[in-house]
């Protein structure tokens, strides 16, 4: 299966990364975000993720490349 980003205004998946065998999303969504932020695809943006990668690698990832985050937040997460 994939991950994949959404840009809301303009309708459109602006990127994709492929979950591979035996991995999970928590891997995968750092590997989206990387490819996202070398593009200049996160700049400026809202970030918006499920409380699978509520961690905070991901949170610095989206800081580092520009954008702000709304992460959904989970009573079992550390």
């Amino acid at each position: 299966h994939l991950v994949s980003a959404f840009a809301t205004r303009e309708r459109l998946v602006i990127g994709q990364e492929a979950v591979a065998e035996g991995s999970c999303e928590q891997e995968t969504i750092p590997l989206l975000l990387e490819k996202l932020a070398a593009s200049g695809s996160l700049d400026g943006a809202l970030v918006t993720i499920d409380a699978i990668a509520c961690n905070p690698k991901v949170a610095a990832a989206i800081i580092d490349a520009g954008a702000d985050y709304l992460l959904a937040v989970k009573a079992n997460q550390p």
